[in-house]
């Protein structure tokens, strides 16, 4: 569909594919189709595979506390394999995004060598240093704040009304990952400032370089 897509032959949306993300054993989303990584030799196999398909990219996860309300403690791939890994894929002419939270997981990410976060800092209100860092790289930043929202009118908007059935809406209604009365609904829902403002210092940087670049 990708190349069907993209070669003009059927009317879609834009697809950005990334194949299986890669994590490690009992790590974040681990058990999701992941590809999980032990160590870097015995990666390389189904990585090659899967880079071998063409993606538009590899997401890799750097997540030590999941989602939940409590936090997981969740194994990380180790840093010298990430990097290994991101030098890889890389050889491969593909870009690399990773998946954190916290500002720790973004940096040492950023020593690795990712060319993107697939989402801000948003366990946390991130340093005017690192937005200065992303800002100097040049990264982009996925927003993704839907993730963190909790407005349930959402699903009556009209691109949901065409394409979900009563059905399919209810069920994402009452789904309590999105109700702010639940207790998972309720904490991801108070992440949302921390990404917002973390987005706002990322966009005042940026626009303060490019003011001292002598644009205008």
């Amino acid at each position: 569909m990708r190349e069907e897509e993209h070669a003009g032959r059927i009317v879609g949306a834009r697809l950005y594919t990334t194949g299986r993300m890669l994590t490690p054993a009992k790590g974040y989303q681990c058990c999701s189709g992941a590809l999980q990584v032990t160590d870097y030799d015995s990666t390389l196999p189904a990585l090659d595979a899967m880079l071998a398909r063409q993606p538009d990219m590899i997401k890799i996860t750097r997540e030590g506390r999941g989602m939940s309300v409590r936090s997981e403690d969740l194994a990380l791939i180790p840093l010298d394999v990430m990097t290994r890994l991101v030098e890889h894929i890389h050889e491969a002419g593909l870009r690399v995004s990773v998946h954190i939270s916290d500002e720790k997981s973004a940096r040492e990410s950023i020593a690795a060598g990712v060319d993107a976060l697939a989402h801000p800092v948003y366990l946390e209100e991130a340093s005017p240093a690192f937005a200065k860092l992303v800002a100097a790289k040049g990264l982009p930043v996925s927003t993704t704040l839907g993730r963190l929202d909790t407005d349930l009118s959402v699903f009556d908007r009209p691109i949901f009304v065409a394409t979900l059935n009563d059905e399919d809406r209810a069920e994402n209604k009452s789904n309590p990952m999105y109700r702010s009365d639940s207790a998972r609904g309720g904490f991801r829902a108070s992440l949302k400032d921390f990404a917002t403002k973390n987005l706002r210092a990322l966009f005042d940087t940026v626009i303060e370089r490019w003011r001292l670049s002598g644009n205008t």
